[in-house]
């Protein structure tokens, strides 16, 4: 993959800019550059990602990691293991299959892929 797009993939990591604004610049660096990226952001469906903290005392959820991203942004994302990062930083006690998630989505599944509770912690992924 070309380093440009690695580290456009990496700001999105970090939250330096959106994954909209991702998208844009692999799309402006493919016309730029001649770089084929449609494989990359040709999507309508986007990937969803939350991890929540319950608060026992004020019994309700906190929203720690929401990552939406574009099906195929993603697809990459995962093989890269920016989102499985992500996850783990602050999920560190739930384990998920990643590989078996980008089979599913590699199969067009839709709809909620993943949703795990241990503790206080809660992951979900979904497509829509």
């Amino acid at each position: 993959m070309n380093e440009e797009i690695k580290a456009i993939l990496k700001m999105v990591e970090s939250g330096k800019i959106s994954a909209e604004e991702g998208e844009k610049l692999i799309s402006s660096l493919g016309k730029k550059k001649g770089i084929d990226t449609t494989h990359i952001i040709t999507t309508k469906k986007w990937v969803r990602i939350e991890v929540y903290s319950k608060d026992e005392e004020e019994d309700k959820e906190d929203t720690k990691v929401k990552i939406n991203v574009p099906l195929n942004l993603a697809k990459t994302m995962l093989r890269m293991n920016s989102i499985k990062n992500q996850i783990s930083l602050n999920a560190d006690d739930i384990t998920i299959d990643f590989d078996e998630v980008i089979k599913l989505i590699e199969q067009d599944a839709s709809g909620e892929l993943v949703n795990i509770e241990s503790g206080s912690t809660r992951v979900r992924i979904w497509i829509e």
